[in-house]
């Protein structure tokens, strides 16, 4: 099993991949899975090969109402599930408040609710067992 350096959370929303294929610029959709401040983890029906540089529009549900943020990454990982892909981007630079202040703000807002979600439910189970 391999060691993540990074924590990755669950997020809702969606993607717009835009990269050059062949000399011709292509829009790919998809839906996120995963997100940490290195990278992103989506579904698309379409495959994108590993190592393309992308531009990546994300769209997401944060406490503020729908957002987006713009990222640009490497395609590091794919899968082919069926007639789904996984795909995964690693960010050319870290998520942090100075460049994606709207995405860092939302992957702390995560991190915190994880945090009180772990909290809470250590709780339940050891200070007031059934």
């Amino acid at each position: 099993m391999i060691k993540r350096r990074h924590k990755r959370f669950p997020i809702t929303g969606t993607a717009t991949l835009q990269f050059e294929d062949e000399g011709e610029s292509r829009t790919i959709l998809a839906v996120l899975s995963n997100i940490s401040t290195v990278g992103v983890g989506l579904y698309t029906d379409n495959p994108i090969e590993a190592n393309k540089q992308v531009s990546v529009t994300i769209n997401f549900i944060s406490i503020d109402g729908i957002e987006d943020s713009i990222i640009e990454g490497s395609v590091v990982c794919t899968k082919e599930l069926g007639n789904i892909h996984y795909v995964g981007i690693q960010f050319n630079e870290y998520v942090n408040p100075k460049n994606q202040p709207v995405l860092f703000k939302h992957i702390q807002n995560i991190l915190a609710f994880d945090k009180e979600t772990i909290s809470s439910c250590y709780r339940e189970l050891y200070l007031f067992p059934q």
